[in-house]
């Protein structure tokens, strides 16, 4: 019997983890108002109108597990007795959808890079010895792959495998991660306002308060740029501490994160109150996948 080892592909493009939403600045025809702007230092704090509609990481794990069982009843239909599963550790999977999420909210493309905890030691990494695919070691999010052994009905089985991805809802490659962002939210969710006023203002102080500092940036995104996206691997190096340092203090100083958290917010809200039905349209195809209907 010949065993086929069958490598589930779930990761799509990597900058859907680095972002909350697509920056995009089209179609908003004035600025949403907002009432407050609350003090934010840590992210913990991080709270949006939108992630209501944001899948969880439990619920992420629940599409997987029904993505699985329709691979599963399909194989038995077609006389395969050997059970499939995207993930050998479910639990590691969780642990990665989690680190995803926090990652996502160490950087983002509006208010850039905010992590107080990990400035001073990783600089603009994700990780000590400056690994930029996930958040946090390597031992800390291990993604497993399984064993796919099905013998000699190798093209039963990938076929199966294969129609039941493209089935899978607005998801044809079955990666769920992706939903953890608003990416795949109708009409790639809420705008992320990067030439809102408000927030071009308070960016102007951000950048002011870092040239009082010696460090000449003019956006928010333009540091993590220079030492990740730029191509620099390995254990971030004294200078990046250091910018990664005053980066986090001069947002903290000018609240930066604080106004951004509310312009997103203004237009989040803006965003739910004229997509209510195709929303809950979304949600209902989602849960009724992860019921098996």
């Amino acid at each position: 019997m010949k065993t086929f080892r069958y490598f589930f592909r779930f990761f799509i493009v990597l900058s859907f983890l680095f972002i909350s939403g697509c920056t995009q600045d089209n179609g908003v025809l004035s600025e949403p108002q907002f009432s407050k702007v609350s003090v934010i230092s840590n992210l913990n704090q991080l709270n949006y109108p939108i992630d209501k509609y944001i899948l969880n990481p439990d619920e992420v794990l629940s599409l997987y597990n029904s993505l699985d069982n329709r691979i599963n009843s399909c194989l038995i239909e077609n006389g395969i007795k050997h059970g499939f599963s995207t993930f050998k550790n479910k639990n590691e999977a969780l642990k990665m959808f989690k680190n995803d999420i926090n990652r996502r909210e160490a950087f983002n493309s509006f208010y850039g890079f905010f992590n107080v905890e990990t400035a001073q030691t990783w600089g603009y990494k994700y990780s000590a010895n400056g690994n930029t695919v996930h958040y946090g070691s390597k031992d800390d999010v291990n993604t497993n792959f399984s064993d796919f052994p099905i013998g000699t009905e190798t093209s039963v089985g990938t076929k199966c495998i294969t129609n039941i991805q493209n089935m899978s809802p607005y998801n044809s490659s079955g990666a769920f991660e992706v939903f953890l962002s608003t990416q795949y939210l109708p009409d790639k969710g809420p705008i992320v306002p990067i030439s809102d006023s408000r927030f071009v203002q308070v960016q102007q102080k951000w950048s002011d308060c870092m040239r009082g500092k010696g460090y000449n940036f003019d956006t928010v995104k333009s540091p993590h740029d220079k030492f990740v996206n730029a191509g620099s691997v390995g254990p971030a190096t004294p200078e990046e501490k250091a910018t990664a340092v005053a980066d986090v203090q001069c947002k903290i100083q000018t609240n930066l994160v604080g106004v951004a958290v509310a312009v997103q917010s203004a237009y989040d809200e803006q965003y739910i109150d004229s997509h209510r039905e195709a929303l809950a349209a979304w949600r209902q195809t989602l849960d009724d996948y992860i019921a098996g209907k």
